[in-house]
């Protein structure tokens, strides 16, 4: 906030940052992201002068950059495809993990000269919200005819014990962990969605809670969680 001198500039002081649904002071050690809103208290003759510095377009702010999104794809994609052989089991990111990983290192460094890497928070929710109701609509109508024939079998049942408590335990671990660490209970619902890694419990997390800490922690362990599950996949089949 600092670097953008209104004071020195203009005469104006920044006293609101509105992010999303999050309302900042404006300390001049803040960092903006795209699409923030500043609230600005300027000299009534200044307000066109800084208005053209900060731009007050909702268009240019909620545009996704195709360069931007083909770029960081293609570079994810190419590291995908090296491969690591241990023994008879290979392993590599693959299209999945490889543009997980760019998109990681990406969002680490939300800009390099004209190109911006992060999403808008518009295009983010919107893309959120129908990733999450395709990925619902795939998981029944993949799994939905296997459920209906193995569910209520024997074998159905004993497996369903099984995944009953074991995921009972981890869940339970996770959360005591999660406690043992001193994180609030928002972040922890985020922490628990991340570690089973179904955004599906993350929407319901958000219908509960309206707390930025529920993304943060699901952010922090998802990615990390997908990227072990798809190496251990890769060992199982191997071994």
């Amino acid at each position: 906030m600092a670097e953008l001198g209104l004071g020195d500039r203009y005469g104006a002081k920044a006293t609101r940052v509105r992010r999303g649904d999050q309302d900042l002071l404006a300390h001049d050690d803040l960092l903006l992201r795209l699409d923030d809103r500043i609230r600005v208290v300027m000299p009534r003759e200044r307000t066109a002068e800084v208005t053209a510095f900060l731009g007050d377009t909702e268009a240019r702010v909620s545009e996704v950059s195709a360069v931007s999104m083909g770029l960081g794809l293609a570079a994810g994609f190419l590291i995908g495809i090296p491969k690591l052989t241990v023994g008879s089991t290979v392993l590599s990111l693959g299209t999945a993990a490889g543009p997980l990983v760019m998109a990681m290192v990406l969002g680490r460094l939300r800009r390099t000269g004209p190109l911006v890497w992060v999403l808008p928070t518009r295009a983010n929710l919107t893309l959120r919200q129908i990733g999450l109701l395709l990925f619902l609509a795939c998981v029944g109508l993949t799994s939905g005819y296997a459920f209906r024939r193995e569910a209520f079998s024997l074998f159905g049942l004993k497996l369903l014990a099984v995944l009953f408590a074991g995921a009972l335990l981890s869940y339970a671990l996770m959360v005591l962990v999660a406690r043992l660490l001193g994180q609030s209970r928002p972040r922890t619902m985020g922490l628990l969605a991340g570690y089973v890694g179904n955004p599906a419990i993350t929407a319901y997390a958000n219908s509960r809670v309206s707390d930025g800490r529920v993304n943060t922690g699901y952010a922090t362990l998802f990615a990390l969680a997908i990227i072990i599950k798809i190496i251990c996949i890769q060992l199982i089949v191997g071994l």
